[in-house]
């Protein structure tokens, strides 16, 4: 499975939200938080696990509903979108996966304009004219990932921010910004979750930590049908996809 997810907030909440966060972190005695480490502390003791080596898995239920609890708390909404790489594989035209680059670069793209979407329609219910700022995580280390960020944003914004919305993009490391970790955060969530919209034979139960995260969260699925009509909607304006900056319906 492929996805993206982040949160919207307001830059005044995200100064209290890094605030509240790192107490999260003190009172833990943890210095960041990053899904893939914490989840693997009992399968294997290397340097990537050892900041949460000695966690239960009581405490770390307890550390991750108070992260979630702030992240509910300060932002306005989040979001994250979704797809099974098989059905990316089948349904996606051949020549746009080479305009994307992977089932990332399409989550990106999707999810970009989702936000740009959101921020719109924040700045129309205030009468105001604000811009909003994308950070996304650069720990990956991988060059590929950043253009296809870079390339998937400024598709999104070319073609799609005609009230001028989107703001600077920027790379970041997420083991020094909080709000990259709580979108890390919110990314392993509702990718788990995801698998009951998706039909998952076996229902995954929603617990503590779902529940404290969830003040309008929304998951964006997208299952075959979705892709299917998408490549519908491709192939109809193929025409207008000249290098690649147009974005997707």
């Amino acid at each position: 499975m492929a996805g993206v997810a982040g949160f919207l907030g307001l830059k005044e909440d995200w100064i209290e939200f890094e605030r509240d966060w790192q107490a999260v972190l003190n009172e833990y005695k943890r210095p960041w938080f990053h899904n893939k480490e914490f989840s693997n502390r009992f399968r294997r003791t290397d340097k990537d696990t050892l900041p949460f080596q000695g966690m239960s898995a009581e405490e770390g239920e307890r550390f991750q509903i108070d992260l979630s609890r702030v992240a509910s708390r300060h932002a306005l909404l989040g979001r994250g979108g979704f797809l099974y790489v098989s059905a990316y594989d089948a349904l996606v035209p051949d020549w746009y996966k080479k305009i994307v680059g992977s089932p990332y670069g399409l989550c990106v793209r999707l999810f970009l304009e989702t936000m740009l979407t959101e921020i719109n329609s924040y700045c129309l219910q205030h009468l105001e004219h604000t811009r909003a700022a994308f950070v996304f995580d650069q720990s990956k280390a991988d060059a590929a990932w950043q253009h296809l960020v870079i390339d998937s944003y400024r598709g999104v914004k070319d073609h799609r921010d005609t009230l001028d919305h989107m703001g600077p993009q920027k790379f970041d490391d997420m083991k020094k910004v909080a709000a990259l970790q709580a979108a890390d955060l919110l990314a392993s969530r509702l990718r788990r979750v995801s698998k009951n919209v998706f039909g998952a034979h076996e229902a995954v139960p929603i617990n503590a930590i779902d529940n404290a995260l969830a003040r309008n969260v929304k998951i964006l699925c997208y299952d075959e049908n979705y892709l299917r009509n998408l490549a519908l909607d491709l192939e109809r304006d193929r025409h207008l996809y000249e290098y690649g900056l147009k974005g997707v319906e």
